[in-house]
């Protein structure tokens, strides 16, 4: 897909013209199910300097993965993402994560977490071998996509039924000793960033908590 030519048309949904809009959007939903449409805005995404287009581009990155990485069969409303296509955005979109403002990262989170829901730990093993480099870093911004990668992964174990979550205890005993030691070392800071990395530390024990208090209550009864 002409990558140039996508951005140009994301640019031209903000122009003050209402039919120069319309044109635009109306050309961006037939591209939407075109081959390479995740990977072009992708591309976007990791070069624009324009806040209002790489905003723009997020939301249509969303969209796209929202319509089409799991779409109801019955009726397919909208074209399924092809799986050579799932694979190369799953592979891309942790470091552009780790790589973006928290605007951007704002729209990037729900979406990880919504391919998490469907493809952890299944479609995608590698995902805890991922979140643990990143949280065994000293780079700030691998840290927190760290930790929002790690919550990710209690919240897919909190939903899952009883018979699912019996690679929960692994994964705790993997990563939260290290999560403790992030979360030690944060207490003191004093910055909104910080704030915000301790507080994901925090609702990830709580949603381990919460798993392995069901996992617990699943047990037979035994008098």
């Amino acid at each position: 897909m002409d990558v140039a030519g996508l951005r140009d048309c994301i640019r031209l949904t903000l122009d003050p013209n209402s039919d120069i809009r319309r044109r635009a959007e109306l050309d961006l939903k037939v591209a939407e199910d075109l081959p390479g449409f995740l990977d072009a805005l992708l591309n976007i995404l990791e070069a624009e300097q324009d806040a209002p287009i790489r905003l723009s581009t997020v939301v249509y990155l969303k969209n796209r993965v929202n319509r089409g990485w799991s779409p109801s069969p019955d009726p397919p409303i909208h074209k399924a993402i092809a799986v050579d296509e799932k694979l190369r955005f799953r592979e891309r979109i942790i470091p552009l994560v780790a790589a973006s403002p928290p605007q951007i990262r704002q729209q990037l989170l729900p979406m990880l977490q919504k391919i998490l829901n469907i493809d952890f730990p299944g479609s995608w093993p590698s995902f805890l071998d991922i979140t643990l480099q990143l949280l065994n870093t000293n780079d700030a911004n691998s840290i927190y996509t760290g930790l929002q990668c790690i919550l990710g992964i209690c919240k897919v174990f909190r939903f899952k039924a009883a018979d699912d979550r019996s690679d929960f205890e692994k994964i705790v005993a993997l990563s939260f000793p290290r999560l403790l030691i992030i979360g030690n070392d944060l207490v003191n800071g004093s910055s909104n960033e910080v704030g915000e990395m301790l507080r994901t530390v925090m609702k990830a024990f709580k949603h381990a908590i919460y798993v392995s208090s069901m996992a617990i209550r699943d047990l037979p009864f035994q008098s």
